[in-house]
């Protein structure tokens, strides 16, 4: 960290990143319960892991995990090392994968992987969503790949004896960003975490029975006396049904075409409007056409030119060309 400041032109003051960019301090105490944690080493490279192609952009290896768990190890290149001295060294077994179980009844799993910027936009080369796929059906259904169980690759669980962990830089202001820990130099202290919110739920009252009194009130239906109400007696309006004599057709006796009843009202309504339609259209026509004939202009006779009728009127008698 103290390797990548730098000098600001603009505020003349010199820029110290106050922390990682994953905080890799404060993830290895969120899972140091489980007595796992990254190290300090940063490392790059290509590999292959269960018939996939894979990019190790910039991450850093598993430092420390349970025995019980599965570790996959490959070989990349320090990449920590090229920034600080600028040297190339490539490092067999770095850890760069681990799941676990946790023993408790009912508990569930973890899983850790040094490097994101293979599901990231921005830096992806080569993505692993399958790696991802994989991991979450792990965690969330205790399925485990073959793939990755019965790797090559696979590696015993480091202890944390071989690399430090990486310790917070001294001095740093991370306080004045994080809504974690409190704002005082020093070894850093974190907040009290708040407590849950508890609802006091309110006792339910029904409006129709204890409404208080400033409430507007609705108004009151009108009660209906239904002995004073005289109702239509419907049973009185029977359609009188004839039987059909020996002989009679059961089909309607339909005179000029038009049906009886409400379809012979509907089209003696109808007539009339047709008629009416069919009379403007026949008016908007010679309208028209009286307005067309009274536009064009009159034809006028042609006139002859005064000059060729005198040079006629000229050569007429004498049958001589005039000069010029």
């Amino acid at each position: 960290m103290r390797k990548v400041k730098f000098y600001d032109e603009n505020t003349r003051q010199w820029w110290m990143p106050d922390t990682g960019g994953a905080n890799v301090p404060a993830l290895n105490d969120l899972i140091s319960v489980w007595g796992m944690a990254f190290s300090d080493g940063l490392y790059e490279g290509d590999f292959t892991m269960a018939d996939h192609d894979m990019y190790y952009a910039s991450g850093c290896s598993i430092a420390k995990f349970p025995e019980d768990g599965i570790v996959i190890a490959k070989t990349l290149k320090d990449q920590g090392l090229e920034v600080l001295k600028q040297e190339t060294v490539v490092v067999d077994g770095v850890p760069i994968l681990g799941m676990y179980q946790t023993p408790s009844e009912g508990g569930g799993r973890i899983a850790l992987y040094g490097d994101s910027n293979c599901i990231d936009d921005s830096h992806r080369q080569k993505d692993c969503f399958w790696l991802l796929d994989a991991l979450l059906q792990y965690t969330s259904y205790s399925m485990t790949p073959s793939s990755l169980t019965h790797s090559k690759s696979r590696v015993a669980p480091p202890t944390g004896t071989n690399h430090p962990l990486p310790e917070r830089l001294e001095g740093n202001h991370l306080y004045r960003y994080s809504k974690v820990l409190e704002a005082h130099l020093g070894d850093p202290k974190s907040r009290p975490l708040p407590a849950c919110p508890h609802l006091s739920w309110s006792k339910p009252q029904p409006l129709n029975e204890t409404a208080p009194s400033n409430l507007w009130k609705h108004q009151k239906l009108l009660s209906i006396d239904m002995d004073k109400v005289v109702l239509p007696n419907i049973r009185n309006y029977k359609p009188q049904v004839r039987p059909l004599s020996p002989g009679e057709s059961g089909a309607w006796d339909i005179p000029g075409g038009i049906m009886p009843g409400r379809y012979n009202q509907e089209v003696g309504q109808t007539i009339p409007m047709f008629a009416f339609l069919g009379a403007m259209v026949v008016l908007s026509f010679f309208v028209v056409q009286l307005t067309k004939s009274k536009s064009k202009p009159k034809r006028r006779k042609p006139r002859v030119k005064r000059a060729t009728y005198l040079q006629h009127q000229q050569l007429a008698p004498t049958g001589k060309n005039p000069t010029v």
